[in-house]
């Protein structure tokens, strides 16, 4: 495939509004199309990714075998079906778009849908077809699906250090709202922490602290970034999609003083992952550090429990008050990721 190859994009007449839109890459010895996933898709994708080892998998302990599994799941007819009809009431939960040259998966993209933002991951194009504008027109796809669903922002995390991508992104028009820290421990056994005296107290999630706990979350944000990227009193439930798709085993815990939500914490462990990861970390108030050790400390404890040997930590930039705690506990940065934000509609 010569270097100087040309990507244009045209329609393809058989296009029909709501299903699944094909476009066609025309170009010297380049013709490929880009498509939704469909049945049969998870394999080439799984190779995809084996065979462009993403350095993002690596770092946050994705294992893309695990992720294939998933793929897998979600080819059966009665996920097809549920997911089809998110889509036919105008409320959808997730895309996923392929780029494919003569049956072979040479792209992908992951979008999910946020009430006001249109989430993309695992954007991964093919060594042999990189530089070809390809990255570029499946984000295109991913703007016109979060126009036609009227979010009012596509967000996206990136590595710091991806500089290849950060250009890419800001060539597109995204811009960087937040910062993250991504923090590693070996769990070696469990930990040994006094009891927190006074009206501190730890206890399960109820389903009830799900909406005292956003407020909670929110109101930490800088003004203006809630919106994009906040939480939602949904995000402290295990979804059934979550539970089916990923095999997601969760425990959550909140900090309470006298009878006041103060702070949470949530453990996952997942065969898609091969490590535990933590969070969010809701830390509200000024509250010593003893009861947040407490509560970051029993999750990392069960995560041990559970017999995997390392657990991550994803700390947005307004959570920094944390660091010094969190390095006492063994949390050691490994590296950083921005959040980036692309304005649709003219906003």
């Amino acid at each position: 495939m010569g270097r100087g190859a040309r990507v244009e994009m045209s329609s393809d007449p058989a296009t029909k509004p709501g299903g699944n839109l094909v476009e066609r890459l025309n170009g010297p010895q380049l013709i490929m199309i880009i498509r939704e996933f469909r049945r049969g898709d998870s394999v080439g994708m799984e190779a995809l990714w084996q065979s462009n080892g993403s350095e993002e998998f690596s770092l946050f302990g994705v294992n893309s075998a695990g992720i294939g599994k998933v793929l897998q799941r979600l080819e059966r007819r009665r996920m097809r079906f549920l997911l089809g009809i998110t889509r036919a009431v105008g409320r959808p939960v997730l895309a996923i778009l392929v780029l494919e040259q003569e049956g072979k998966i040479l792209g992908t993209v992951v979008l999910h849908f946020e009430p006001h933002a249109g989430v993309v991951s695992s954007l991964t194009v093919d060594q042999a077809v990189r530089r070809r504008g390809c990255a570029g027109e499946l984000l295109k796809r991913c703007e016109d699906l979060g126009k036609r669903y009227r979010k009012s922002h596509l967000v996206l995390d990136v590595l710091a250090n991806n500089s290849p991508a950060v250009r890419l992104y800001e060539k597109f028009g995204f811009r960087t709202i937040r910062q993250i820290r991504w923090l590693a421990k070996d769990l070696a056994g469990g930990s040994e922490v006094a009891p927190v005296t006074g009206s501190f107290g730890l206890r399960p999630f109820r389903n009830s602290d799900a909406k005292p706990l956003t407020r909670l979350a929110n109101e930490a944000m800088p003004e203006g970034l809630a919106m994009l990227v906040g939480q939602r009193p949904k995000d402290f439930l295990t979804s059934r999609l979550g539970r089916q798709l990923a095999q997601v085993e969760r425990k959550s815990w909140v900090l309470e003083w006298d009878r006041c939500v103060l702070g949470y914490a949530r453990a996952t462990v997942s065969p898609v992952l091969q490590a535990a990861q933590l969070g969010p970390l809701v830390l509200g108030g000024d509250v010593e550090e003893d009861p947040w050790e407490m509560l970051i400390t029993e999750a990392s404890d069960w995560c041990s429990a559970k017999g995997l040997p390392r657990a991550t930590l994803s700390l947005p930039d307004h959570l920094d008050k944390c660091l010094p705690l969190l390095a006492r506990l063994g949390w050691v940065e490994e590296f950083r990721v921005q959040t980036m934000a692309l304005g649709l509609h003219g906003t």
